[in-house]
């Protein structure tokens, strides 16, 4: 669904940024349309398998005005203009297999990515934010749990949590992490019971800002989700008086 702004001059760019390997970030910007504090709090977009920095970035339009919007593109080259975090395969028994290293290796990358980004972009690290869809949703629960206190909410959208994503113990930075995790009843890549396993290990480890939503769709976004995404996302973003201080 595109939106189209008549009234607003949306700040759009393309950038390249090095990556490793002589490899260059690529992601597209949407600055704050409302500059409510030095430091504004950003929001990482990070997409499917198979698809690209493009998909999801109309969702920035529609989004709280004092962030600033970056959707990544994933560092894996499947065909032209299409990206992954990391590959994916099946086993002799049509099992879906996948490169944990590969996903190890994006999660270091994309977080040297986001402390570098909020220094020379003056962002504030206090409030960073990761918005992922199916593949990119399984990165997102990674970085947060990977990274206690690092990301202050996660939206994971039709993903899972995958085993190796979870840490031993939880650190008790971890327990201010947010997280909106929305799925669609009808979805069959992922089913839905796979968001049901990541709520409830969410909530054994003592996380206590969960909200989970199941909406009548498939492996998609519907209007009422993002309704719900952009009310969650602004009601967890500093107010203009705490980002001063």
């Amino acid at each position: 669904m595109r939106t189209y702004w008549s009234a607003l001059l949306i700040m759009v760019f393309c950038f390249c940024t090095p990556l490793a390997k002589g490899q260059k970030w690529v992601y597209k910007l949407r600055e704050p349309l409302k500059k409510t504090s030095q430091r504004p709090p950003v929001l990482f977009i990070l997409h499917g398998y198979g698809s690209n920095e493009e998909d999801l970035f109309d969702l920035a339009q529609t989004l709280d005005e004092r962030l600033t919007v970056l959707s990544l593109r994933a560092p894996i080259e499947l065909a032209q203009g299409s990206y992954c975090w990391y590959t994916l395969g099946r086993d002799q028994n049509n099992t879906l297999t996948y490169n944990y290293e590969e996903a190890r290796s994006a999660k270091k990358q994309v977080m040297a990515f986001i402390q570098s980004l909020c220094q020379s972009m003056q962002l504030d690290s206090a409030q960073v934010f990761l918005m992922g869809f199916s593949q990119g949703a399984m990165m997102s629960y990674d970085l947060a749990l990977s990274y206690p206190g690092k990301i202050k909410g996660v939206l994971a959208l039709s993903g899972r949590l995958i085993e190796e994503s979870k840490p031993k113990s939880i650190a008790p930075a971890l327990l201010n992490t947010g997280f909106f995790i929305a799925h669609g009843s009808e979805d069959e890549r992922i089913p839905p019971a796979e968001a049901e396993k990541a709520v409830a290990y969410l909530k054994s480890k003592g996380i206590k800002d969960i909200e989970y939503i199941v909406y009548p769709m498939q492996h998609v976004l519907n209007g009422k989700e993002l309704i719900d995404l952009r009310a969650w996302l602004s009601k967890h973003l500093k107010k203009p008086a705490e980002a001063a201080k």
